[in-house]
């Protein structure tokens, strides 16, 4: 069973809350910049989607 601190562990960072990961690089191209979300399997990735719509802020 997938859980959201598994997923915090596995990313090093809480995805939800991070300041780090505001939304803005996602505005425009670069090819400099990496997702950190690349490592998450598909099961984890849905189970993010599903979490964050269920505890939106």
């Amino acid at each position: 069973m997938i859980t959201y601190n598994q997923i915090c562990e596995k990313l090093g960072f809480d995805p939800i809350n991070s300041t780090e990961y505001n939304g803005a690089e996602f505005a425009t191209e670069d090819d400099n910049y990496s997702n950190p979300l690349e490592i998450l399997s598909i099961e984890e990735i849905e189970f993010l989607t599903e979490y964050a719509k269920q505890n939106k802020h």
